[in-house]
């Protein structure tokens, strides 16, 4: 199990209530998040059930931490940026990031690094401490993620970047491959009916 979902339609979506409800439903704490987050958590869902793994026993153990449910050997790391939202999910630790192409962050390079693409640069350092469940905060400059390919090995773990319309999306994982989704709106808002049951014709 290792996988990447993304969902490049966010600025469109219309069912925002129904998307509330089902992670109200299916998550065992007040989500107060933003809808990006909600969406993330969805994506989060439809991955498991393509893995045909129970989402309501899996969801039930979700405790707001970012990277991992509790009490089960499952990994996951969100993503969002403009128009994109990305999940991932993986049996072992995962990070992901999603930037667009044309932002510059010249602050977070190594000196090896310069004759790179910068934001594919960012997206390894962001996918990188996602992966290490730290988030940003570890001493990227020290890292060099310097690499004409799209995927290789370094600092223990793979690197995967994609690219997909204006954005870049990078996976740090234990796996050298991994399997890449894309969902469009229709996809999202029937798996959301899907998780609502009957109660879909309601909203």
């Amino acid at each position: 199990m290792n996988a990447v979902i993304v969902f490049n339609e966010f600025n469109s979506i219309t069912c925002q209530d129904k998307i509330s409800y089902v992670v109200n439903q299916y998550v065992p704490y007040d989500i107060q998040e933003k809808l990006n987050h909600k969406v993330a958590l969805i994506l989060l869902m439809f991955l498991l059930d393509k893995y045909n793994l129970n989402i309501k026993d899996i969801m039930r153990n979700y405790d707001g931490k970012k990277y991992h449910i509790s009490g089960k050997n499952i990994y996951f790391s969100n993503s969002y940026t403009d128009n994109y939202v990305v999940s991932s999910i993986s049996d072992e630790l995962i990070g992901v990031d999603v930037e667009i192409k044309d932002d510059e962050n010249l602050d977070i390079l190594h000196e090896k690094e310069f004759d790179e693409n910068v934001i594919l640069i960012f997206t390894r350092k962001e996918a990188y401490g996602k992966y290490l469940t730290l988030g940003l905060n570890y001493d990227y400059k020290k890292f060099d993620f310097s690499s004409k390919s799209l995927c290789f090995k370094r600092y223990g773990c793979y690197f995967n970047s994609f690219f997909s319309d204006n954005v870049i999306i990078t996976t740090c994982s234990n796996f050298k491959n991994i399997e890449f989704l894309q969902l469009n709106y229709c996809e999202l808002e029937q798996f959301v009916n899907k998780l609502l049951g009957d109660k879909a014709i309601q909203y």
